[in-house]
């Protein structure tokens, strides 16, 4: 569901949320970014070392890749190759992080299904990073997918405000600073599997 301008803002302040994070649509942009990317780094596998970054340059990305101008980011290793389940779960959870927090509630129809706009370029470099065969037998369960990630972050939607909140007045945060472990990833992953077609 949509926040209002008048609902108490979702970070657990007391404030309505036209007073809080929704002061100004520069903050509400920054914090929907915020959303996102944290919506990505929480589905990531524990043992991956990563960050969520408001920075440009980011000193905590390698190469090249920090100097890319973006609003926001999340990085990991580049020797981290995520399995592919966990590869289009990383790509659908920006998205449905923003949707469970009441952010997007307006999705946009595309040859993938409908979806925020805000997912575009997530989808594309999903499909462009999977043989074609898997990517055709893919976008069928792609909505699916999405409901059971969006239905996920739901009951976790308090959380992911307050740490958007400190994302954006810090700039950044590391894995060490991100503590995902009430997302219970494992169940996430048991319903996400079923969503696609999979047994346990």
């Amino acid at each position: 569901m949509s926040i209002q301008r008048n609902d108490p803002c979702r970070c657990g302040n007391k404030e309505k949320f036209k007073r809080c994070c929704g002061r100004s649509d520069e903050t509400l942009k920054e914090l929907r970014m915020a959303i996102h990317e944290l919506g990505h780094a929480s589905v990531l596998p524990q043992h991956v070392l990563s960050h969520v970054s408001f920075l440009h340059p980011c000193p905590l990305c390698e190469g090249d890749e920090g100097k890319q101008q973006s609003g926001a980011h999340t990085g990991y290793p580049s020797e981290e190759v995520l399995p592919l389940l966990d590869e289009i779960l990383y790509s659908l959870a920006g998205g449905a992080a923003e949707v469970a927090c009441g952010l997007s509630p307006e999705l946009e129809c595309s040859e993938f299904g409908s979806f925020p706009s805000s997912m575009g370029n997530d989808l594309r470099d999903l499909g462009s990073a999977l043989p074609k065969e898997i990517w055709d037998a893919l976008i069928p369960v792609l909505p699916g997918c999405f409901k059971v990630l969006t239905s996920h972050f739901e009951s976790k939607s308090t959380f992911l405000w307050k740490m958007s909140r400190s994302l954006r007045e810090s700039r950044s945060l590391t894995s060490n600073e991100m503590d995902f472990r009430a997302f219970d990833r494992d169940e996430l992953m048991s319903r996400f599997k079923r969503s696609v077609g999979l047994s346990e």
